[in-house]
């Protein structure tokens, strides 16, 4: 019984410590997210930005979103919207906006389809290919995001130092609908921007992120082909190469989200398998330190109040124990809630009722993020935009199914029409 106290001494304080940790974290970033907002300088004009946009289908509000890269104050851009088919209905919407903006450059690429990789990172391939030579940035934006009109200035002031590489910003989920899975996810994402700041090992986020041109052909263009995910895979070579990626808040986009449970559950699956193929030191490190919380809290939890109920003696130790990692966490959180406030001030209001969730239910979504990381550990299958791939050991991606039908099918009917036509 005294060994089985000790370890759980040793589990206990081990957890506090973790906690302690998130706290310093939480701290340090939010006295840097104000600082860099501060320094908002950054010129409209500069060398040319080739502004990358991969499009499939109809996102949330994806009008306005669109609109908004439009609408940027830096001079020296071109837009580039990359989509699988030239029947996709996404098509319509970029057609519009490009008559209504005739001033800015702008060209739909038509990619088609992905063989033996992700369609998004075989769409960027094609957009990459489309560039100039005088393109100096590359700068990438996902359809559901939101930027400001800063946005573009402030994501490549910082690449004509020699010492950066690349520079990243982040999203801010914004929920449609204040439902559980809606709330979930956006506490999920919160704690997910907290965790950049002012070390240049900052990951790369896929929907608001830019490199020099140069760097991008020589280091990311050759690890993108085979691979299912264009951001991990992106900031796996960068880590290699030892290059700095700068985080930049004023670059954080609204994403506008409205999940169902099942939704909800697949979007965190799938980010999570995408860690765990490229990136798995990373999800190790993740998966253990979510273990370490949820146990930790839940276990002391439960046998506190059991104990309690039995009238034993030692049920204050538990108790005690879940009452201070739940003062932790919710300290973390107000410094999280604090670093969204500085980031996406416009966005207060509609994120009222996500901030108290965030606030008052840290352990909740620790539990719900657990059991998405535990969940993420089974299959090497995951479904992206109605089409459904298998990763190998190897990363390397082969695509399985599309809405539903298998390649194989599709092949076989494909020759079958043109022998037909013939």
């Amino acid at each position: 019984m005294d060994i089985l106290f000790w370890v759980y001494v040793a589990f206990c304080g081990y957890a506090l410590v973790q906690v302690f940790l998130m706290n310093l974290q939480a701290w340090e970033n939010r006295r840097f997210v104000p600082s860099r907002l501060r320094d908002n300088r950054g010129s409209t004009q500069g060398p040319k930005v080739a502004l990358l946009s991969p499009c499939k289908g109809l996102d949330l509000e994806l009008e306005d979103n669109l609109r908004c890269l439009f609408e940027q104050d830096y001079e020296n851009y071109e837009i580039r919207f990359i989509v699988e088919a030239a029947d996709d209905p996404a098509c319509e919407t970029i057609h519009k906006l490009m008559r209504q903006y005739p001033a800015v450059p702008a060209r739909l690429i038509v990619a088609g389809r992905a063989e033996n990789c992700g369609q998004k990172v075989h769409n960027l391939l094609a957009g990459v290919d489309a560039t100039a030579d005088d393109v100096e940035y590359l700068a990438f934006v996902d359809s559901d995001a939101r930027p400001r009109s800063g946005w573009l200035r402030l994501l490549v002031r910082r690449l004509d130092n020699p010492k950066v590489t690349a520079t990243t910003g982040y999203r801010c989920l914004v929920p449609q609908r204040n439902s559980l899975p809606n709330l979930i996810l956006t506490s999920i994402n919160t704690y997910i921007l907290s965790i950049y700041g002012s070390g240049g090992m900052n990951p790369i986020w896929g929907g608001s992120w830019a490199i020099r041109r140069k760097v991008f052909l020589e280091l990311i263009r050759p690890a993108w082909p085979g691979t299912l995910s264009d951001d991990v895979v992106a900031g796996a070579a960068l880590r290699k190469a030892k290059h700095r990626v700068e985080y930049e808040p004023g670059c954080t986009v609204a994403s506008a989200c409205d999940y169902s449970a099942a939704q909800a559950f697949e979007f965190m699956r799938r980010q999570d398998k995408m860690i765990r193929f490229y990136a798995p030191f990373w999800w190790w490190l993740g998966l253990a330190a979510s273990t370490t919380g949820t146990f930790a809290f839940w276990g002391n939890l439960i046998a506190g109040i059991a104990g309690a109920a039995d009238g034993a003696a030692w049920a204050w130790m538990p108790l005690s124990m879940t009452a201070a990692l739940y003062a932790g966490y919710l300290f973390c959180n107000w410094q999280r809630q604090r670093i969204v406030s500085h980031t996406v001030p416009h966005l207060s209001r509609e994120l009222r009722g996500s901030r108290w969730f965030d606030l008052l239910c840290g352990p909740f979504v620790g539990l719900a993020n657990w059991i998405g990381l535990v969940c993420a550990c089974f299959g090497r299958s995951v479904v992206w935009r109605g089409i459904h791939y298998r990763v190998a050991r190897d990363g390397q991606v082969r695509i399985v199914a599309r809405d539903g039908v298998p390649v194989t099918a599709t092949i076989e009917s494909s020759a079958a029409s043109q022998r037909r036509a013939a």
